[in-house]
């Protein structure tokens, strides 16, 4: 074990949040963790499985969210590992203290010795050329090497793929510990046929690119999925909305496993303005019905949220995201904007045309 525990990286980032089963907030256990006994005890040795393996470099699946999602393996890993990779430090660490493991440099506070639990590590894209190298050599030196996300499976959109490409080339051992992850998740409960599926990850921002992405989707007969932050979730879907996917049956997730978990069963159409009746709040995981495939607009699967998405208001909320979504991605005048919102959600076009512009507003 590294005895120089005062060289631990810590990176800015939020917390680690959620709740648990309970829906206790974890920011609460988070406060008062120190000093106490863990949310989790990880049970002893004896009552685990085969230890784990120097030199091997193990990809951690963490909990979303609910603290009792985490698996006994995990707990194994990260209690025995040397170090512990994380996209953020001090994240990675509130799960480490929650679960009763105790990193290197808390060892070196409290008996002034570098000597204890895994040394703690940033790895993220902005230090991936770096930090892949180094996690390499560990492992090469016999160093076992654990390697987390946010949350739920590294890997999975997120800069865990680079290294286990180096550990493949450099002939080190990698091995998964499954666990939670948002996309399975989602794809489980969604009620989409999905024998086969595909995974975008997180979306192109605009332009060109996120026109092909949304093109392939929308041919695709295979249900779709893809991560979205909150900030651009609205604007994502109104570009399914604005390519003419308005009808295809969608489930939008958001804080999965935690204590505001929602989730959103409808049309594109039904989706786009619930979302934009309320501000969007959390990490969303979007699941579109393939093509063909029983995703058109079937009513029939029902709400998790109570909404008025297929009400006069409803519609006319959708259309005018709908228009924005035209007039922001394709440059479209606001009156043809408007006039093509108003055709595919069987709306009057002065009505949507005051809504967009105002009361007093004179429609060509």
């Amino acid at each position: 074990m590294p005895q120089d525990a005062a060289k631990d990286e810590e990176d800015e980032g939020d917390d680690y949040g959620g709740a648990d089963r309970g829906r206790r907030d974890l920011d609460d256990y988070y406060a008062g963790a120190v000093g106490r006994s863990p949310v989790v005890a990880v049970p002893p040795p004896s009552t685990l499985p085969q230890r784990v393996a120097p030199g091997t470099v193990y990809f951690v699946a963490t909990p979303l969210g609910n603290l009792e999602d985490v698996t006994l393996r995990a707990m194994r890993v990260l209690r025995e590992a040397d170090v512990v990779a994380a996209e953020d430090t001090r994240r990675a660490g509130k799960l480490l203290q929650l679960l009763g493991i105790e990193t290197a440099a808390a060892s070196a506070r409290q008996r002034g010795s570098g000597r204890g639990g895994p040394v703690l590590l940033s790895h993220h894209e902005h230090n991936a050329k770096q930090r892949v190298p180094d996690l390499v050599r560990r492992a090469q030196a016999g160093q076992v090497v654990a390697v987390v996300s946010d949350a739920g499976t590294p890997g999975i959109a997120d800069p865990g793929a680079l290294l286990a490409a180096a550990c493949a080339t450099a002939g080190v051992p990698v091995e998964p510990v499954p666990g939670p992850c948002a996309l399975v998740a989602a794809l489980s409960v969604s009620g989409f046929p999905c024998a086969e599926f595909i995974f975008l990850g997180f979306l192109p921002r605009r332009g060109a690119a996120l026109e092909r992405k949304v093109a392939a989707m929308a041919a695709d007969p295979r249900p779709a999925i893809f991560y979205e932050a909150p900030h651009r979730i609205t604007f994502t879907l109104a570009a399914l909305l604005a390519s003419g996917q308005g009808s295809r049956r969608v489930l939008v997730a958001r804080e999965l496993t935690k204590l505001h978990e929602e989730a959103f069963r409808g049309t594109v159409a039904e989706a786009v303005a619930w979302l934009d009746s309320k501000p969007p709040r959390g990490e969303f995981t979007v699941v579109l019905a393939g093509q063909g495939s029983g995703g058109g607009n079937d009513n029939s699967g029902g709400s998790d949220t109570t909404s008025d998405a297929g009400s006069g208001s409803g519609r006319l909320a959708a259309a005018l995201v709908h228009a924005r979504a035209l007039v922001a991605s394709k440059g479209v005048p606001l009156s043809g904007a408007v006039r093509s919102a108003a055709k595919e959600h069987g709306l009057r076009k002065a009505d949507l045309y005051r809504l967009a512009v105002g009361p007093h507003a004179q429609v060509d």
